[in-house]
This record gives C-alpha cells, sequence and structure tokens, in this order.
C-alpha cells in the first residue's frame, strides 16, 4: 500500500555545469531547466514538426528532444572543450559562450 524508501523512484536528473575559459561557473542547474534559445527552439519544431510557431505541445516536445540529445551526446562527469563539441551542442549554449561543458550525475 505504502511505497517503502527503497522503492522510491530515484531523481536522477543530470546538471549542466558550463564554464568560461577560466573554469568559472557560468551555469549551473538541471539538464531540464536549461533555457534554450528560442531561435533554435522555433527551427527544430519547424524541421520536426512542419511548425514554424509551435503550441505548448510542441514546443515541449522539442525541449525534451533537445534535452534528451545533449545527455545522449555529453559523457557524464567528464569536462569537455567546447571546441570538441558537436556544432549543434554548440548552438543549444552558444548565449553563455562557454570554454568547457559538463555533465554532472543526477542526485
Amino acid at each position: 500500500m505504502f511505497s517503502s524508501p527503497k522503492n522510491k523512484p530515484q531523481n536522477n536528473t543530470p546538471i549542466l555545469c558550463l564554464y568560461d575559459e577560466n573554469m568559472q561557473e557560468i551555469f549551473r542547474d538541471k539538464l531540464h531547466a536549461f533555457p534554450l534559445p528560442e531561435a533554435v527552439v522555433l527551427a527544430y519544431s519547424e524541421e520536426l514538426f512542419g511548425d514554424p510557431e509551435p503550441c505548448e505541445i510542441h514546443r515541449r516536445a522539442v525541449q525534451v528532444r533537445i534535452y534528451g540529445e545533449i545527455a545522449e551526446l555529453l559523457p557524464q562527469d567528464v569536462i569537455i572543450r567546447t571546441a570538441e563539441l558537436p556544432d549543434r551542442i554548440c548552438l543549444y549554449c552558444r548565449e553563455y559562450q562557454p570554454a568547457f561543458v559538463r555533465l554532472e550525475s543526477g542526485s
């Protein structure tokens, strides 16, 4: 009837960290809280759904897909120089202009 703590679902949301050239943190939050550039969301919506003005359902689907792509392409707990990342990932975080990126394991 009641779930025990051992059956409690784990929150494994990864943490996205962006750093400048001096390894100073410029962004740190859960991956799904990372603000995606509006132009990217609109372009991706057009690409996926043929919808240049996405409704909230399409907008959220685009965000979930992009966050999944980031999680798939970035190894966890490794600091990576942005110059080594695929262009598409760099496009997602261009407003911050990070020099390094890290995806930490969720807690």
